[in-house]
């Protein structure tokens, strides 16, 4: 079986990847203007931004000051994405869970009166 053929280079995705949070986008326009000002960064193979969750994902061999020059340039603020320690990540999915047991207990009487 033939390998796929692809319009990529082989290198594409080759190095490090940096997250990084978005701050400043509001509509598909932003994302794509913060995607090319990453992909106009010397060393960067690959950059995908989501506008829902605020984060940029760069692939590559870019240096991170020059990335968040670059969306600084267009017009938004960037920085990196500060990994969650498991105990603040388990507090918070607690604190969720509290929250819609409420939201459900104080619902109820609601959907019994229907």
């Amino acid at each position: 079986m033939d390998a796929p053929v692809t319009d990529r280079p082989a290198t594409e995705g080759a190095g490090a990847e940096i997250d990084l949070a978005i701050e400043g986008m509001t509509c598909a326009s932003c994302v794509r203007r913060v995607e090319r000002a990453h992909s106009r960064v010397p060393g960067v193979s690959r950059a995908e931004v989501n506008l829902a969750t605020e984060r940029a994902r760069v692939r590559g061999m870019a240096d991170l000051a020059r990335l968040t020059e670059a969306v600084a340039a267009a017009g938004y603020a960037a920085s990196p994405v500060a990994q969650v320690r498991p105990e603040a990540a388990q507090a918070r999915d607690t604190r969720a869970l509290r929250h819609v047991l409420i939201a459900a207990v104080l619902s109820a009487p609601l959907l019994l009166g229907m």
